[in-house]
This record gives structure tokens, sequence and C-alpha cells, in this order.
């Protein structure tokens, strides 16, 4: 019901919906988007957005609660758009290219027809208040902004002490990521850098905005513990 001919529908993973979600932050807006289709007693349908009502007459026939993000495209009038359709999946659409390329169109049939036996823990309400903001909010996974302490990121180390790609090294940058999550850094350079002598502090910042953070923490190696060196931006 959803799906427009004339449009291509690629879906993704998860992990690839993320991706384009950090790599478009703070510059697209996400939209929540709620598509509803009755059918009238004449079988005409009607497709009605968000929480416009029906006539009461009207029977329900489907339902698409989609989260959406526009992506760049370098094709004068082609939209590219980025798609979490809630219970269906993930889509990158593109179009219009006048032609039906879509050959998985069988799973909107498909959710269409057992459209009955789908539930949505949520409310219209909450779903568009949720989903409709601009992506300019740096996120983290229970939807705050990352409140930086000594805590949260030796709890990160904890949990990476016995990677393999830290042990090597004497030094280790854990920072966070556009505010959203918590990585790690650990170099040949970094060790070398601050076992020259040299004031480090600035080449940490600058390695702190190239991966797009503004806080972090230096730990030294000392046997199988790590000790806090120096802290940045809180």
């Amino acid at each position: 019901m959803f799906y427009e001919e004339n449009y291509t529908y690629k879906k993704i993973d998860k992990l690839d919906y993320d991706e384009f979600i950090d790599l478009y932050e703070g510059e697209k807006e996400i939209k929540g988007i709620i598509y509803s289709f009755y059918e009238d007693e004449h079988k005409n349908i009607h497709k009605l957005i968000d929480l416009e009502i029906p006539n009461e007459n009207w029977k329900l026939i489907s339902k698409y609660y989609i989260v959406s993000m526009e992506l760049n495209c370098d094709i004068p009038h082609i939209t590219r758009k980025l798609l979490h359709i809630i219970n269906l999946g993930y889509f990158i659409v593109s179009g219009p290219f006048y032609f039906d390329t879509f050959e998985n169109k069988v799973i909107f049939d498909n959710y269409d027809k057992d459209f009955k036996n789908l539930t949505f823990k949520f409310t219209e309400d909450e779903f568009l208040k949720k989903n409709n903001y601009f992506n300019k909010v740096k996120i983290y996974e229970n939807g705050e902004v990352l409140n930086y302490n000594d805590q949260l990121f030796e709890k990160f180390l904890e949990e990476q002490k016995d990677n393999t790609n830290l042990i090597q090294f004497e030094y280790i940058l854990i920072y966070a990521y556009k505010g959203k999550k918590l990585r790690f850094y650990a170099s040949k350079y970094i060790d070398e850098l601050i076992n020259s002598g040299k004031d480090y502090k600035k080449e940490i910042y600058d390695i702190l905005t190239e991966k797009e953070s503004n806080a972090g923490v230096l730990y030294k190696k000392n046997k199988d513990k790590y000790e806090i060196i120096s802290k940045f931006g809180y």
C-alpha cells in the first residue's frame, strides 16, 4: 500500500542505517510520519497523514509508522531518503526513475495483508513526539546528552581492557564520539608523542577534533591497570 512505483527501495540492515544517521547527524532533519490507509464503502482508498481524522464509516486497511531522513544526491531532481518503517525494516528510497525496479515489493503486500496482526508499543502521539526533531542534538543510547564524568570513561575502559588492539600500546585515549557514544584510540604515535617529553595536550585536542569529539580521557597502562594522565573537555 505504501510502496510507490517509479521509486527504488533498497533494503539495508540496522548497522547501515545507524551509520547513515551518524554521517548526517547535525545536518539533516529527522521526521516521524504516520501514513494510514482507509477504504470507503465504494472501495476507494484514502491516505491520511499523521493525526488526520478519517470518516467514521471508513475501514482501516493499513498503517505505517515511518522515520524519515533525506540523503544527499548528486543527480538533479532525484530524491534520496533513508527510511525506518517500524515492524518492516530499513530502506534507502530513490527516485523517481519512471520504472519499477523493486523486486521485493511483496514485503509491502504482506505487511498490508497482515496489518491486523501487527502491534505497536506506543501511541500515535508518542511516536510523533519522539521522532520529530532537527537532528543536531547529540543523542546517547538512552536519548540523553552524555554526562561526562570519570566513572563513564572508566566503565568503558574496563569493558575494553582485554581488547587486543589496546594491550600492545602504553597509552589509550577514550573519547566521546559526537557526544553520542564512547570509543577508544591507541597508537604508536601517541606513545612516541608522550614519551618524547613534549607538551602533548594540543596534539590530543587535535586528535579529538579529528575524531569528532569534544571530550576524552588519556590513560597510561601500568601492568594490568590504567591510570588517568589527563582529562579533556570536562
